[in-house]
């Protein structure tokens, strides 16, 4: 048994800014509070162990493993569920590659519903909180979670909001839940609290708002942009990575472009080659199949048979980036459309530093959405495992609002700045804060790099 992730997290009740500074110290809260860490094994096993502080040396830290009385491993069930889910071509058939990888399960998150904790997108979706400081286990509600039966997570993301803008206000949660079937049946459900996902009279009070959000595509990633100038409590705006399923056009390959004189040619010199060849194995006394190694070529010129069919379409991906309005139906605001071939692998709304060099000036901070992305050529093969970072600002555009006469500037993605990465696809971007500095942390690859933004330009600073 290998350990696949581990996770360190704070459980109880959530502390205010101002007790935090000690202003109004909430001693209760405190003494209701508890530091944990989660282990997630590779049988899906999750074990659990809290910290104490020992009676005799206050000093001295020990964790104790906890018992949870809970299976979260897949049951058997649900592993005959998928696979006569794959048998009718609902759900892919298995990725070794993805088998292989695979995403964060376990989310912490903070003032949900006056809580913090932490949330296990596994299998059996599991909440940690705790009880009269005590840690425990909740199970998410199953009926939140069937839209995605037989998936090996059904729950495959988690967006805690906790923007600065929504302090005083009730902070939810997003889960994103595995597609099955058909393209927009994918679904995004949003919650303002932890009460509905419970049983009735439990642990926690607060209310509960669930939406369902048919967007027709399936969402890939998903980011809070927290900036005041951007969202608001009325109208808080998300970044997304989406993909389209689209059937690429492939009839170019039923004609070959040649009349019937010059397709005839090409064949007689290619049965001219094949008889020289021959000749020369004769002449020299050995079998030109066994001795000769003989090149693979594709054939210049071919006949279609129509009576037999056509090249078909085939199933490909094009990927976007939306922003998008959650408090109107989740309408997109702007878009901007990946490379033919490229994917979107890693999405980060966070702060970026402008460094100037041999400079005294304070230098200026700027939130940026930063996207990475892998390029994938015509046959599905990886192209050399390389991938892009891209940068984006989101601002209101004035001129859009005067040529369209309207009273609010709507807002747009502007890109600004690219960088190809030839260490290989990029899979995870990350802030790094140091000495007020905020950097990249990207991790293309088998590599990871840690980028500095200066000059209008990305600039390696270490790895």
């Amino acid at each position: 048994m290998e350990v696949s992730e581990i996770r360190f997290f704070v459980a109880g009740p959530s502390l205010q800014p101002e007790s935090i500074n000690g202003i109004d110290s909430d001693k209760d809260s405190w003494m209701l509070r508890s530091l944990c860490i989660l282990v997630d094994t590779s049988q899906g096993d999750l074990h659990l162990y809290s910290g104490a502080k020992r009676r005799s040396n206050k000093n001295r830290l020990e964790f104790a493993r906890v018992p949870l009385s809970n299976v979260s491993r897949p049951s058997e069930e649900a592993g005959r569920h998928l696979v006569k889910l794959r048998r009718k071509g609902i759900v892919p058939q298995a990725d070794q590659a993805a088998d292989n990888f695979r995403h964060n399960r376990l989310h912490r998150f903070c003032d949900i519903s006056s809580q913090d904790g932490l949330f296990a997108a596994t299998p059996r979706p599991l909440w940690f909180v705790t009880e009269r400081g005590a840690p425990t286990i909740v199970a998410h509600k199953s009926r939140h979670v069937s839209p995605a039966g037989g998936r090996p997570t059904p729950v495959c993301g988690f967006l805690s909001s906790m923007p600065s803008v929504f302090r005083n206000a009730s902070s939810g949660f997003i889960t994103m839940h595995e597609r099955i079937g058909r393209v927009g049946s994918q679904r995004l459900t949003l919650y303002n609290g932890l009460w509905d996902v419970f049983a009735p009279h439990g642990l926690l009070p607060g209310g509960c708002s669930v939406q369902k959000v048919p967007l027709g595509v399936t969402v890939r990633h998903i980011e809070f942009i927290d900036d005041a100038s951007i969202s608001t409590t009325s109208r808080p705006v998300y970044a997304m990575i989406v993909s389209h399923e689209i059937e690429g056009d492939q009839s170019y390959m039923n004609d070959d472009g040649l009349s019937d004189e010059e397709r005839q040619r090409l064949r007689d010199e290619t049965d001219a080659a094949k008889v020289r060849k021959q000749v020369e194995a004769d002449l020299g006394g050995f079998d030109m199949e066994q001795e000769w190694v003989e090149e693979i070529e594709r054939e210049d010129c071919f006949t279609v048979d129509s009576k037999l069919g056509l090249a078909p379409t085939i199933p490909s991906r094009k990927y976007e980036l939306w922003i998008v309005d959650a408090s109107s139906q989740w309408k997109v605001l702007d878009k901007y459309q990946l490379d033919e071939h490229e994917h979107g692998t890693a999405l980060k709304v966070m702060f970026l530093t402008d460094v100037v060099e041999d400079s005294d000036e304070v230098p200026e901070k700027s939130l940026v959405i930063g996207v990475g992305t892998s390029i994938i050529d015509n046959d599905g093969e990886d192209v050399a495992s390389k991938g892009r970072i891209l940068l984006f600002n989101v601002k209101k555009s004035k001129k859009k609002a005067l040529n369209k006469g309207l009273k609010e500037a709507p807002l747009e993605l502007t890109l600004k700045s690219e960088k190809a990465m030839t260490l290989g696809p990029v899979t995870s971007i990350s802030s790094l804060k140091s000495e007020d500095i905020y950097r990249i942390v990207v991790g293309a690859g088998a590599e990871v790099t840690v980028e500095q933004w200066g000059n209008n330009k990305l600039t390696q600073m270490g790895k």
